[in-house]
């Protein structure tokens, strides 16, 4: 709709009445009466696959039209001209006389400018919440469920900023008891609906870029387009993490974020290129990685990212507004997620072929419990960005992640303190210290490893041994300047026109 100025909405009459039955499906739609059985020779309302057999039906009736939208027995035309707009209005009408289908009249418009479609107000300035739906809230008494403020919250980039006494009256457990600090979030929100900046259109022909942000507790993302020299909001979206993201490392949060920012805007940027804006360096550092060298979790986030060709930019925080309002203010997420239950199997997945058995996994986590040197890498691992941890850990803070509380560094075990001299020990028995780099880690494992190596003759004779060669010698020479040699160096500072020697 970039650049659309007219609009006509058509509306269906009795719409599901319109699309016959086939005999099968009609003998299936029979019903009793006290005057026998009948059956329903048209779609029926009440029947769960209705909406979408109808929908289809009028998709099929208008396919192919140019300035054209369909939505169950709503149509909408438009047009950036009125002669444009006044063609298309006649295909689709010359379409409608040819299919039989029938109109409600009272329901139509045509040629306005703008028009309430699908609840939002389209017009040439772009998308609006309908103005009957913020009347509606103005008016409104004191609350008790928030779902039509979260029907216009796209609108608001930081709806749950203004409302966090409201929204913990919404929690389970929690006990209504309307305050003073309510009513005034409630009246500063019903406010600021007249006063919100309006979506624009989708130009297909723009360049796009998805900002993104992840907060404590919230993920926030915004589609933009670039208007001349100026970035334009299209869409707002946000949701708050479940009990289990909640956990996540910062990093984790970030690359979450991104993906929810990418599927949420999935209609709008697949298959084409994208800037994805991040006010977290480390994303893109990660981003530029081999797929391996990522923490486990990570690496499925980045999977989901693959399908689309994004180019990862850093803007500091202070100018990610928008994305960043969003994740403090997200709105309640009451769905499942989709990508925590992904992660989730990913993870179980690594779990299970960790080279541990489920009763060492215990221990080592139980130590890594205790151990005051991993417990403050791991509540650092969590905290903002800005947080350095302690060296070594701070160099490669990147790769860490912690999974059912061990601490990993790319997918190898970080060994907790009071476990690394039996670590040592068993490596030393097994003689397999190659292999346990590849599987564990700790802080100057070498180190701790090779007193047990140097004095075994089994490791000295297997270890991978460099013998030096031994010096080349000449023969001696028999008299004075029987044998020359020569070298050749620059001069930085020489003689006039003698630059070498």
């Amino acid at each position: 709709m970039a650049g659309a100025q007219f609009f006509s909405k058509l509306d269906a009459s009795s719409g599901f009445y319109q699309v016959k039955l086939d005999e099968e499906s009609a003998a299936l739609c029979t019903f009793n009466t006290p005057f026998g059985r009948h059956c329903f020779l048209r779609v029926p309302f009440g029947i769960a696959s209705a909406p979408e057999v109808f929908h289809r039906t009028v998709q099929q009736i208008f396919y192919g039209m140019e300035g054209v939208g369909v939505f169950l027995d709503d149509v909408v035309v438009w047009g950036a001209t009125r002669a444009e707009h006044d063609e298309g209005l006649r295909k689709v009408m010359a379409r409608v006389r040819k299919t039989g289908m029938k109109l409600n009249k009272q329901k139509c418009q045509f040629g306005v400018r703008d028009i309430t479609y699908l609840g939002d107000r389209l017009s040439a300035a772009g998308i609006q919440p309908d103005p009957e739906k913020i009347k509606a809230i103005k008016e409104m008494p004191q609350p008790k469920e928030k779902g039509l403020v979260n029907f216009v919250g796209r609108f608001i980039p930081n709806l749950s900023a203004n409302t966090k006494a409201l929204r913990s009256l919404l929690e389970s457990g929690t006990e209504w008891r309307w305050e003073h600090e309510h009513v005034t979030e409630w009246d500063m929100l019903k406010n600021s609906l007249v006063k919100e900046p309006v979506l624009k259109f989708f130009d297909p022909e723009l360049p796009v870029k998805v900002s993104t942000d992840a907060s404590k507790d919230g993920l926030g993302a915004v589609l933009l387009q670039k208007h001349d020299l100026a970035w334009f909001a299209v869409a707002n979206a946000s949701r708050t993490m479940t009990e289990a993201e909640r956990n996540y490392a910062q990093i984790e949060k970030e690359t979450l974020g991104a993906v929810f920012g990418c599927e949420k805007f999935y209609e709008y940027i697949y298959g084409r290129e994208v800037v994805l804006e991040t006010d977290h360096k480390p994303l893109i550092v990660i981003s530029t990685k081999a797929l391996g060298d990522a923490p486990p979790r990570i690496q499925r986030l980045m999977l989901l990212l693959q399908k689309y060709s994004l180019t990862f930019e850093f803007t500091p925080g202070k100018h990610l507004v928008m994305a960043d309002a969003l994740s403090r203010a997200s709105l309640s997420h009451t769905g499942s997620s989709n990508t925590e239950h992904d992660v989730q199997v990913h993870v179980d997945c690594i779990q299970k072929h960790l080279p541990v058995s489920e009763d060492k996994w215990r221990q080592i986590s139980e130590a890594t419990e205790d151990d005051r040197e991993l417990q403050a890498v791991i509540d650092k691992i969590h905290l903002p960005k800005d947080q350095r941890l302690t060296n070594p850990y701070q160099s490669f803070k990147d790769e860490l992640s912690v999974v059912h509380g061990v601490l990993l560094r790319r997918g190898r075990i970080v060994i907790p303190t009071s476990m690394r001299l039996q670590m040592a020990k068993l490596t030393h028995e097994g003689h397999c210290k190659r292999r346990v780099r590849v599987l564990m880690y700790w802080s100057h494992m070498n180190r701790d490893i090779e007193p047990l190596v140097q004095p075994c003759e089994t490791c000295q004779r297997h270890r991978f041994q460099q013998p030096k060669e031994p010096l080349m010698t000449h023969n001696k020479p028999e008299e004075t300047w029987r044998k020359v040699g020569t070298d050749l160096f620059h001069l930085a500072e020489g003689l006039p026109g003698h630059r070498g020697l």
